[in-house]
């Protein structure tokens, strides 16, 4: 259990470490007392937000990793202490205690042969240990019986349940605080096992349940305190869907428990299993991070019997985007197209056959329609709308949780294009399944017709940049007035912004190369630094994102350099091209990977769109430039025809759980 109230402790042995841990003595093998400690530290969250409260999840990391080195030398007890700056020395804030298990590294399947705790001078230390175990074993199975006798009840009625104490203005369902979101996970959250790290997994619940209560008060300032009884049932590999349910179960004067079930299903077989369940307790605070009183609470309806059953559902993703400590302000779409790419890839690799590996080949449009603050959970729905011999088409829409509004709102549109590939060359491979409508034959056709106008489109969208490039000269007649109310002219080459970097192994993805996401949440940045450096205001947002084409798939050993410039500036936003280039590390090879356009709007305090003062130079003595504004043009004319051929209705929001229902004392027999 997590909590910030310090767990009773038994006072810590005191002795010194001996370099050698495990040891063996006539014959059998133990540990000391003071072997079976571990220090760990970090500074928690991010510094630029220095004093500003923080979410659990890196608490519950720590907590995670810690609990994990100390395994591997050998019930565990920890105590967090934070430094206090006012006192200058470190105060106790937080007990956890977490239970491991040793496993044969092949089969995953507990391993016996751990060795004995022993205290090398006093004799009653270690059965001190084992008596407070023991009561901590007997009760959690007390626990469980009790958890297990409700679901047995036939009925519930309402003067079993408490009535609340605290005056609710406002009574809620519990069915009607249900928050759904499902995700994946990437090599880089993968632990020694090669499952995916407990810590992280924890992190995201916290993410989930903390939505789930800021949805419940529609207030943001809340911070979990406690976390409980969350026994792993099943291990989470990179190739699960990891399903996330949370409700609100319990409300106090000001705290509630947020109830996460885990689920988890395979990305190609999808047999849907539960994981884990963890219960979260949050506390609600004003703006002076006091207590404050929570005005809802749950209603009693003894007619609501009803118990949902998860079942199969159209893929989707979620996450609660940004800093959390940052709620509220608008964030970067850096975040945004990295979600955009997983579930994309997710899908793709569902229906590419166990043989076939799948590589983003381009991501044609993302568009932004609705701001998209830090804090803000974003449920992106994705289906698969074409498939060819060796590539497939995804489109996907993207949802906001309005906290005032409570309901999901669309604020996003993507379409992406992916690869199947062979896993060992990387080379496209043939063999995809063919889409089929099960009950509407016109289905498929529609959506093969508007495929066929997208490929076209694009063929003649390469074919006028192409043209361009062919020109012998650009005459500043061609070149449309945009920048008759500016009050300052730039060159295009005065706007160049170039960025040199590297990526490390936790940015790969299942093919050994570079996650498309992390690359294009780079090219956002260095976009936006573009956008910000031109304006001279570092209040600009991307909206849009078009015509992303890999060429050759980033490697580790690759030095990756990016160069944005500022290429069509209209009222208030503005085009920046970012190209990508690549070299080995060794050989210094460079290659063009491929180029990315992005629309970035100019923002004032308010976040209202306000006037770019500078336009762009139109010399026809600099003909670089004249060939990179003539290009954007030709891009803008295509835009309005391209919204067109997507397609038009958005994805409507499927829930990942079944509207089966029925009463617990049917639960056993399905």
């Amino acid at each position: 259990m997590l909590s910030t109230s310090s767990a009773a402790a038994i006072p810590r042995a005191v002795d010194t470490p001996s370099k050698k841990v495990v040891q063996t003595i006539d014959g059998q093998r133990i540990v000391r007392v003071c072997d079976a400690r571990l220090a760990y530290g970090d500074i928690v969250g991010d510094e630029s937000l220095g004093g500003r409260l923080m979410s659990a999840g890196p608490l519950l990391d720590l907590v995670d990793r810690l609990a994990a080195a100390l395994a591997e030398k050998h019930e565990l007890q920890m105590s967090g202490y934070r430094y206090d700056l006012e006192q200058t020395k470190f105060v106790e804030v937080l007990g956890a205690f977490a239970t491991l298990v040793a496993i044969d590294v092949e089969t995953m399947r507990p391993k016996p042969g751990l060795p004995q705790l022993v205290h090398p001078t006093d004799p009653s230390y270690v059965p001190r240990l084992e008596a407070v175990a023991k009561q901590r074993k007997e009760l959690t199975a007390r626990w469980r019986e009790m958890q297990q006798k409700v679901d047995q009840l036939p009925r519930i009625s309402e003067d079993m349940i408490k009535e609340s104490e605290y005056n609710h203005s406002e009574l809620v369902p519990v069915s009607d605080t249900l928050l759904e979101v499902q995700t994946t996970f990437l090599p880089k959250n993968l632990n020694r096992n090669n499952t995916i790290f407990g810590g992280d997994v924890l992190a995201f619940m916290d993410k989930v349940a903390l939505q789930c209560a800021k949805g419940f008060t529609k207030n943001r300032n809340m911070v979990s305190v406690s976390m409980n009884r969350i026994s792993f049932n099943l291990p989470i590999h990179m190739h699960d869907i990891v399903n996330m349910h949370a409700r609100v179960c319990s409300v106090r004067r000001c705290h509630l428990e947020v109830e996460v079930e885990v689920f988890i299903s395979h990305v190609r077989t999808m047999n849907h299993r539960k994981s884990h369940t963890g219960y979260f307790t949050v506390v609600n605070l004003d703006q002076l991070h006091n207590k404050a009183r929570i005005s809802r609470g749950l209603l009693v309806d003894e007619k609501d019997q009803r118990i949902v059953l998860v079942a199969d559902a159209r893929l989707t993703h979620g996450d609660i985007v940004g800093d959390e400590s940052l709620s509220g302000r608008l964030m970067s779409a850096g975040g945004i197209l990295d979600l955009v790419d997983r579930l994309a890839g997710a899908l793709a690799g569902n229906i590419s056959s166990a043989d076939q590996g799948v590589a983003t080949i381009s991501i044609d449009r993302v568009d932004i329609q609705s701001p998209i603050a830090h804090g803000d959970l974003l449920r992106m729905e994705g289906e698969v709308i074409n498939i060819g011999r060796t590539s497939l088409v995804v489109q996907m829409t993207g949802y906001r949780y309005d906290l005032e509004q409570t309901k999901l709102v669309a604020v996003l549109s993507a379409i992406a294009t992916f690869v199947a590939v062979d896993l060992v060359t990387l080379r496209p491979k043939p063999g995809l399944p063919k889409l089929v409508h099960p009950t509407d034959p016109t289905y498929v056709p529609r959506l093969e017709t508007i495929a066929k106008q997208r490929k076209k489109l694009a063929a003649r969208w390469c074919a006028a940049q192409n043209q361009v490039d062919q020109m012998p000269h650009i005459s500043t007649d061609m070149v449309k007035d945009l920048e008759s109310t500016k009050s300052a002219f730039v060159s295009v080459q005065d706007t160049l912004v170039e960025v040199q970097t590297t990526f490390l192994p936790k940015n790969l993805n299942r093919n050994n190369t570079i996650h498309g996401g992390d690359v294009m949440a780079f090219m956002d940045k260095v976009a936006l630094q573009c956008a910000k450096g031109f304006a001279k205001n570092r209040n600009m947002v991307t909206v849009s994102m078009s015509r992303i084409l890999f060429k050759f798939p980033i490697r580790m050993d690759d030095v990756v350099t990016m160069m944005a410039r500022v290429c069509s500036v209209r009222r208030y936003d503005l085009e920046v091209e970012v190209e990508v280039f690549i070299s080995h590390i060794r050989t210094k090879a460079r290659r063009k990977s491929h180029t990315g356009y992005f629309t970035v709007v100019n923002l004032d305090q308010l976040y209202r769109k306000t006037d770019i003062p500078r336009g762009l130079l139109v010399d026809d003595s600099d003909q670089v430039s004249m060939r990179i504004m003539l290009k954007a043009q030709h891009r803008y004319s295509f835009d309005s025809e391209e919204r067109k051929l997507s397609p038009v209705h958005r994805l409507p929001l499927a829930t990942t759980t079944s509207k089966t229902v029925v009463a617990p004392r049917l639960l056993g027999r399905l």
